[in-house]
């Protein structure tokens, strides 16, 4: 079945305008949606947008956003060369560094 209709949100982006959004990802139910803007990674409720957690951790501009199959980890990597990995909930629990900027990464199950 396809909606008829998108919801449209609003984004408090607090003087990151100038970033524009990267990187978009569902996760599997698609029960929500993680956005990028900047250095943070905003995480919303489809069902109603509202904003579950704004995500700090990198120190600059993130590129890619990638959720697990089975939506317990999400992964995110950008310009300040590391990759991290958050739960579900929206926790940073790993970090890794690499010699680039990260462009693109898939979690895998």
């Amino acid at each position: 079945m396809i909606a008829s209709s998108v919801p449209l949100w609003s984004i408090a982006l607090n003087g990151d305008e100038s970033k524009g959004v990267y990187a978009i990802d569902f996760n599997l139910d698609c029960t929500r949606v993680s956005v990028s803007v900047g250095k943070r990674i905003f995480l919303y409720r489809v069902s109603d947008g509202e904003l579950i957690r704004q995500m700090k951790g990198h120190k600059d501009q993130i590129y890619s956003l990638s959720y697990s199959c089975d939506g317990e980890i999400m992964a995110s990597g950008g310009s300040d060369k590391c990759t991290i990995l958050w739960t579900k909930e929206g926790k940073g629990f790993l970090k890794f560094s690499h010699d680039t900027s990260v462009q693109c990464q898939k979690v895998s199950c």
